[in-house]
């Protein structure tokens, strides 16, 4: 059975699961936290707003570390951003077509997304996919 995980999600709304994805990480309103148990199911889903919607990537990283995110779904994202979430040992998956949250964190929980750590790409830059992943 595979680990639980905390799975962040950038969110255009605080609308839960049913919230659409925003597709720049560091100007997400907010981020959709989501507890997955070892299958796959959600246990538990809170919303937290983003503390600096205007671009402040350090305070980002610093929210999803400080609330132990395990891996974060993104459609793309900036090489800084993507450095400072790596270093802090967080798993970042690409994901260009799911619409909402729930979506995206079922395609991780299956197995369908692509780590970017993992994927030989340019990693993209602010809601763009990486080079390979289009």
């Amino acid at each position: 059975m595979a680990a639980r995980r905390r799975v962040a999600v950038p969110s255009e709304v605080s609308g839960g699961l049913g919230a659409a994805r925003s597709r720049h990480v560091g100007r997400a309103p907010a981020f959709a936290l989501v507890e997955v148990a070892g299958d796959g199911s959600i246990d538990a889903i809170r919303v937290l707003r983003n503390p600096s919607p205007e671009g402040g990537h350090g305070l980002v990283a610093s929210l999803l570390v400080g609330e132990a995110v395990t891996d974060l779904v993104v459609a793309g994202i900036g090489e800084g951003m993507r450095a400072r979430l790596e270093q802090s040992g967080i798993r970042i998956w690409h994901d260009g077509r799911s619409a909402t949250v729930e979506d995206a964190v079922r395609s991780l929980a299956a197995g369908v997304l692509v780590r970017l750590a993992d994927a030989d790409a340019d990693p993209g830059s602010h809601g763009r996919p990486p080079a390979s992943l289009n």
